[in-house]
């Protein structure tokens, strides 16, 4: 009986350890500021490189428009310095059409 106590006791506080573990919580994809405003950028404004907006994992809102990266340290390295990258009139080759 008393090693059925034991026994008992072993696996409860192994239970109990392996409950105070964290699953690992999942990168987080979208850096934003609060709101997803549809549409955006198909070309990464740090690489210049087409983005799959459909696989994209990071996207930043800046100046009520949408930037979407190929990679986080790309959308890192937007952070940094908004300016430096962000689509301007003078900057869009919409607008050189």
């Amino acid at each position: 009986m008393k090693r059925l106590f034991v026994l008992l006791l072993v696996l409860m506080m192994a239970a109990a350890a392996g409950c105070g573990k964290k699953e690992a919580e999942p990168e987080q994809t979208f850096q934003t500021t609060g709101k997803r405003v549809g549409g955006g950028s198909f070309i990464d404004p740090i690489d210049k490189q087409p983005v799959d907006v459909t696989v994209s994992n990071y996207s930043y809102v800046y100046k009520d428009f949408e930037y979407n990266f190929n990679s986080k340290e790309n959308m890192e390295t937007f952070i940094k310095n908004p300016d430096k990258y962000a689509i301007t009139p003078e900057s869009s080759p919409v607008s050189k059409q």
